[in-house]
């Protein structure tokens, strides 16, 4: 059995394959933890009164962006490092 010694050499399809599931885990947990959010906003928190909600939407809404730049930049970084890569096999 020949075993991997870099990450070079793993074939380009896999390469996109484990990528792809990455990418989808991020995302699958960044949904889950903001819904997680949501939901106690929803019936824990409004229970104390308008003040505390406001307050704490507006850290909903700052999870969101926090959570949509997260993926921008493991998108952007992948997308980088993809084409390094191929700049790398052509030369």
């Amino acid at each position: 059995m020949n075993k991997i010694s870099s990450f070079s050499e793993i074939s380009r399809p896999l390469i996109g394959i484990i990528i792809a599931i990455a990418l989808l885990a991020n995302i699958v947990v960044d949904i889950l933890l903001w819904l997680n959010a949501y939901v106690d906003g929803k019936y824990i928190i409004e229970a104390y009164g308008n003040e505390v909600s406001d307050i704490y939407y507006m850290r909903i809404g700052s999870l969101s962006m926090a959570m949509f730049f997260n993926l921008v930049i493991a998108v952007v970084v992948l997308f980088v490092l993809a084409c390094r890569n191929k700049n790398k096999k052509k030369e």
